[in-house]
């Protein structure tokens, strides 16, 4: 049979972490009465250790750091980010492998390689005295629980603010900043959170929790994603925005991801956003753009809408009125949940299709609906449309809206929607009534 290697044997502790390994062969002991399982591994997937770390090799040319133990880990880690095994090879460091220092209580620093993609779960939960995180790079993830209990963290490094928000972690205890650790970039300069750089197309998931003293955020235009739970237990009440338009560019990755959830305001330039006044030329409000904005009492979706996504304005419970083009075609799952609208205006010819519970049962029972001349039949008789118990036919075809409209107010906004009360010469989003166009005035 042969000696068993003598990595093997400083894994039965944590049986669990020979699971990872290719077995040739799994050879069963009996003895005293129980079972032990022993794994006999392939030459390409030994353990071995440098500089007192154990490490897993991955592949022929890469490795990853192994389960320590505790006893024998102390002060100061610095992580290299190339090791060598007995026989001199070199390996590449690339990971961080799951409960990899948990319990390492007289662990009081890290240092990480840029090498290093991603960190596993549990990977430094528990350990007690871990004051300093640092990190050369930005791994790509960092794994569920990866600090939790961990509380002892004070200072974290990165190499710069647009690479740390870059980084995926798995849930809030995934990040070092978990406990009010405060965030430092290479120069030992305390990183100003508030500003997301220009350029950044993502904000990972959970890359901003937990950041004391964040109550007001600025995003670019660049922006396209936000991940979920990005900024859980952050104090974020501001976020500044661009437009309203950029702002429903934006994919959140779960209603989690969206700073207003937790109660923000919209800002653009400044101003606080009071209306939902979608600008016309944008095509979809994605799922959860506006979830629990409670600062809105109006939504006016424009012609040029065709889908509005799951969730996008639930939880609006200041609004009272809605108007919908006449393009929008979608309207997903629970858009206006927890809304209860008195008036409801929709100008397309045919019913969108509606998700369930589109609407809350208070606007289906109470509010009044108003479609286009000639479709009030289709609508009474469509799925979910025939909930509403008040719907009435607009004197209109839901394509002009020439006669009520030119007696009530006109509302001028730049194309960024941005309210302007006294435009000047230009070219300008013009609100009268329902009725929706882009104008220049010389």
């Amino acid at each position: 049979m042969g000696a068993v290697p003598r990595f093997v044997w400083s894994l039965m502790p944590n049986f669990a972490a020979v699971k990872k390994y290719d077995m040739s062969k799994l050879i069963r002991f009996m003895g005293s009465g129980m079972m032990v399982f022993v794994a006999v591994l392939g030459a390409n997937a030994e353990s071995f250790s440098f500089e007192g770390i154990i490490y897993n090799i991955t592949s022929d040319s890469t490795c990853e750091v192994g389960r320590q133990t505790p006893s024998e880990i102390s002060g100061a880690v610095v992580l290299p980010s190339s090791v060598s095994d007995e026989s001199g090879k070199s390996y590449t460091l690339t990971a961080i492998s799951n409960f990899a220092f948990v319990t390492c209580s007289a662990l009081t620093e890290v240092s990480i390689p840029e090498s290093v993609t991603s960190v596993g779960n549990s990977s430094f939960s528990k350990c007690n005295a871990l004051k300093v995180v640092r990190f050369a790079g930005a791994p790509a993830t960092v794994g569920s629980n990866c600090f939790s209990e961990s509380e002892a963290i004070a200072e974290v490094y990165t190499p710069g603010f647009a690479r740390w928000i870059s980084t995926d972690f798995k849930d809030a205890s995934a990040s070092p900043l978990r406990y009010g650790a405060s965030l430092f970039d290479s120069t030992a300069a305390v990183v100003d959170c508030s500003i997301i750089p220009d350029g950044t197309t993502r904000i990972g998931n959970f890359s901003l929790a937990y950041i004391k003293n964040l109550e007001a955020v600025t995003l670019p235009n660049s922006l396209e994603e936000i991940g979920m739970g990005a900024f859980t237990g952050s104090p974020v009440k501001i976020v500044n925005i661009p437009s309203l338009d950029s702002w429903t560019r934006i994919t959140f990755g779960n209603y989690t991801a969206n700073p207003l959830y937790s109660g923000a305001v919209l800002a653009v330039d400044g101003t606080e956003v009071e209306n939902l006044d979608i600008p016309e030329g944008v095509e979809a409000v994605n799922n959860y753009a506006f979830m629990n904005y409670m600062s809105a009492e109006a939504i006016n979706i424009p012609s040029s809408v065709k889908t509005v996504g799951t969730q996008a304005f639930s939880g609006c419970k200041a609004v009272k009125t809605l108007s919908l083009g006449e393009g929008v075609e979608t309207i997903g799952m629970n858009a206006f949940q927890n809304v209860d609208f008195t008036t409801i205006s929709c100008n397309a010819v045919n019913p969108p299709e509606l998700s369930r519970n589109a609407f809350s049962n208070a606007s289906y029972s109470d509010a009044v609906l108003t479609v286009p001349k000639g479709s009030l039949e289709a609508y009474k008789t469509a799925s979910q449309w025939q909930k509403f118990l008040n719907i009435k036919e607009d004197g209109t075809t839901g394509v002009e809206h020439v006669g009520d409209d030119v007696k009530k107010q006109t509302i001028y906004y730049k194309l960024n929607g941005q309210k302007i009360d006294n435009p000047t010469s230009g070219i300008y989003i013009m609100k009268q009534g329902s009725r929706t166009a882009k104008v220049m005035i010389k």
